[in-house]
């Protein structure tokens, strides 16, 4: 009996062991990262943006969120009524990569966006929408270069006579040359005429 009981403590003995071993080595990977000041990033991260920085590998990773409100915005939109206004309220999540020299290399986010488009005086409708992007930088820190990709988008508006009406679609811009491209559905559209 004594033998028995001896050869059972020895294997708690090795089982607490092992997994000791096992916890160190899977808590010294996040004791020995380095967390990186988003100030001494090229661009540098603004705070308002909540930005998480740290080392993983030989590159920066930042994670961001942000969520704001946007009021009586100017679109860029323009109607023969006027100039089409936001007022939203909208959530950014995502990453930032970093090369080893501390500048900006690629950006990933996940817009969500719900709110009002309006010609004041005119029309309204409510909107919902959400679209995820990825932002190669052709030169590392210039956010003014290479090719952005907004895909998956998907925007709901919500006639005040009922139902809704659905756009999804994809947008290429290069920054370099200038050439945007876009795809999608619903390219009959016309948000002019629906506000009016």
């Amino acid at each position: 009996m004594t033998e028995h009981r001896g050869t059972w403590l020895r294997r708690i003995g090795l089982v607490v062991t092992v997994a000791s071993t096992v916890a160190m080595a899977g808590a010294a990977p996040v004791q020995a990262r380095s967390w990186v000041d988003p100030a001494t990033l090229n661009p540098p991260i603004p705070g308002f943006v909540n930005p998480h920085c740290g080392w993983s590998g030989g590159q920066v990773i930042c994670s961001v969120d942000r969520t704001f409100t946007v009021t009586d915005a100017p679109t860029g939109i323009l109607c023969d009524a006027g100039e089409v206004l936001e007022s939203s309220d909208r959530h950014v999540f995502g990453h930032r990569f970093y090369n080893a020299d501390l500048y900006l290399t690629e950006l990933r986010f996940l817009e969500q966006i719900e709110g009002v488009l309006y010609i004041p005086g005119v029309g309204s409708v409510r909107w919902t929408g959400t679209d995820t992007g990825i932002q190669t930088l052709s030169v590392p820190g210039d956010r003014s270069t290479g090719i952005l990709v907004n895909s998956g988008a998907g925007i709901h508006f919500y006639p005040s006579e009922g139902g809704s009406i659905l756009l999804a679609g994809r947008t290429t811009e290069n920054f370099d040359t200038g050439d945007f491209f876009a795809t999608g559905s619903n390219p009959q559209f016309d948000l002019c005429a629906l506000l009016s």
